[in-house]
């Protein structure tokens, strides 16, 4: 497969050497490595002095805030099928239980921005933030409906 690779190009050569040195110009023209690292773990600053390449040769996206549809579409994803509530109107209650999850992420990212202005100090509320904060929501949940429901059958 190398060779008919090869073959293509205006200087082919049967020779081993040119064979390794078109697999090599192929890699290094065609390799992209994603790396992600979060800006408030505790061991990025030691990455960073340590291989200063990953910083200094890179692409750095800084991602745009979420919008509000999206958050409520993944919390919907991750709590949404926890929520059990037997009332009629548990469906307009889950609802609003994913837009006030929206509300909060909102409210915690404006706080940050408060915090930095008043203290000058970062806090970063990033989306993997937002994400513990809805499994640590769905966690508590689910243990306090069990505990209902063992209270409940006494």
């Amino acid at each position: 497969e190398l060779r008919s690779q090869a073959m293509k190009r205006p200087d082919y050569s049967d020779a081993p050497e040119f064979l390794i040195r078109n697999f090599f110009d192929t890699v290094r023209a065609n390799l992209h490595i994603v790396l992600s690292f979060s800006p408030v773990h505790p061991k990025f600053a030691d990455r960073a002095k340590k291989f200063p390449g990953l910083i200094s040769g890179c692409a750095i996206d800084w991602f745009l805030p979420w919008p509000r549809e999206a958050l409520i579409a993944v919390s919907n994803g991750i709590i949404g099928k926890e929520f059990l509530c037997e009332k009629m109107h548990a469906e307009k209650i889950r609802d609003e239980l994913m837009r006030h999850m929206a509300d909060v992420h909102d409210i915690v990212v404006n706080t940050c921005d408060t915090y930095l202005q008043t203290m000058r100090r970062h806090v970063y509320f990033t989306p993997k933030s937002y994400l513990s904060f809805l499994e640590s929501y769905k966690i508590i949940y689910t243990t306090k409906l069990v505990e209902i429901e063992q209270k409940s059958t006494r």
